[in-house]
């Protein structure tokens, strides 16, 4: 600890702005480096009223070997992002990424009010295989938390992309000299402020996004995430125990993500990282767009894209080649009217035929 604040005075008083920031970088990426694996078990819960009603939204495991991780999520409540409120959603989300491929599978989970139909098992399944690129953003609730333990989400990758960027010296945020690399995403204009521990292994304490500026009064603060909790795991590796999240919103939609159990820096055993889709499953292929029915462990079926798998599913389903559902339910609707007609006529005979 004495170590890190005497390099950080050092280069306080001497280095350059540039070399001041390359430094911190360092120091977070070593920070990074040094969790190998883990399998952590996490609560996430949810407040649209500003912390005053909670409701459980996810309890994830997350293993990680090198640049392998795998997620098994229970979804429990869906938060709309347009701030419409929270949605039943049940459902298991596992996802599985490497270097270079990742899998994603949904399953509904079962229950006594709306169970699965015995004859179509699979029916609301959703798998796919992607890009790892595209897998990243993707997979919240705790996706803060994995910023500042993995090296997915480290300050590298940001910091590549900023199209400027700031240092903010001595930060004092809840009593505690924070110092805070703050960069421009060119994308969309948004600026991110992370803010390091020197005390603690240069890990993210915390966390601001604002929006890009409308006026040239300052962007408004759009979202700010803090660690509440740390634990040093391993001698040097503090991990975030305990993060919450909050936005801008009046009232204030609050993310509250809890760690219950973590293994840092043992081994993960092998099997643990592998997904198998279940057998009869489409999965879309992101990278090839291709489309499959999965047999064992591999497609029993390739459908070039969408449209051809689709033309197969119609002619499964009776409504033979080239014929589309709209064409179905229009020839049926013709026969009806045809058979409509037929009796309203059979009707103005027979009225006839009573009055003579």
């Amino acid at each position: 600890m004495f170590t890190n604040q005497l390099s950080m005075c050092f280069l306080l008083l001497f280095a350059d702005p540039e070399g001041e920031h390359r430094f911190l970088i360092q120091k977070h990426q070593q920070y990074l480096q040094a969790i190998h694996s883990l399998e952590v078990e996490v609560k996430a819960a949810i407040s649209e009223d500003g912390g005053h009603t909670w409701k459980l939204l996810a309890l994830i495991t997350w293993r990680k070997d090198g640049p392998r991780h795998r997620f098994n999520k229970k979804l429990y409540a869906y938060a709309s992002p347009t701030g419409q409120g929270l949605t039943e959603r049940k459902e298991t989300q596992e996802f599985y990424t490497d270097a270079n491929e990742s899998r994603e599978l949904w399953t509904p989970l079962p229950s006594i009010s709306e169970p699965l139909s015995p004859n179509n098992k699979y029916g609301h399944v959703r798998a796919a295989i992607g890009d790892p690129s595209e897998w990243i953003g993707n997979h919240g609730p705790p996706a803060w938390l994995f910023f500042t333990a993995d090296q997915m989400f480290s300050l590298v990758e940001l910091d590549r992309l900023a199209s400027s960027k700031r240092l903010l010296r001595n930060a004092n945020i809840d009593g505690r000299e924070l110092v805070g690399i703050e960069v421009t995403n060119p994308r969309t204009g948004w600026v991110v402020t992370a803010y390091l521990d020197p005390l603690r292994s240069y890990a993210i304490a915390s966390r601001e996004m604002r929006t890009p500026p409308l006026t040239e009064a300052e962007a408004a603060i759009a979202g700010v995430q803090k660690v509440m909790e740390w634990r040093e795991v391993k001698p040097g590796i503090p991990f975030p125990m305990h993060v919450r999240s909050s936005s801008s919103d009046q009232p204030a939609r609050i993310l509250d993500v809890r760690v219950l159990s973590l293994r840092l820096n043992e081994p993960v055993a092998e099997e643990l990282f592998a997904i198998n889709f279940p057998r009869g499953a489409k999965v879309r292929n992101g990278k090839s767009g291709e489309v499959y029915i999965w047999g064992e462990n591999e497609p029993a079926r390739t459908f070039a894209n969408q449209d051809e798998f689709l033309q197969w599913e119609r002619e499964q389903m009776g409504y033979g080649p080239g014929r589309t559902l709209t064409g179905f339910v229009l020839a049926n609707g013709a026969l009806l009217t045809l058979v409509v007609a037929i009796v309203l006529v059979r009707r103005r005979y027979t009225r006839r035929a009573f009055a003579a």
